[in-house]
């Protein structure tokens, strides 16, 4: 786009979805940061424990970290059952890893 062989519409259109993660119960924007400069945060609010742990535990894969906020009680356990380095921040209801 740069050197003008490629409109802005054309590179809108090449881009539009990439990269992101389909999992079935959600949809992660895999490339967030390289676009807004912060990664992919999970939403925790209506998600089952065990849908929050594949995000996260997705998320942490991908980029060395992860953030999970609206976090219950019941998926902050999850969280740090099934992923080591996890820390609950029980004030802030969120997961971090």
């Amino acid at each position: 786009m740069r050197d003008g062989r490629t409109g802005l519409e054309d590179a809108v259109e090449r881009l539009a979805g990439w990269p992101a993660l389909d999992l079935g119960h959600s949809r992660l924007d895999l490339a967030r940061h390289v676009r807004c400069g912060a990664p992919e945060v999970v939403y925790g609010a209506g998600k089952a424990p065990a849908e929050l742990v594949e995000n996260v535990r997705v998320l942490a894969h991908h980029h060395g970290r992860a953030l999970a906020t609206r976090v219950s009680d019941e998926a902050a356990l999850a969280l740090l059952d099934a992923l080591p380095g996890a820390v609950h921040h029980a004030r802030a209801r969120c997961v971090s890893v």
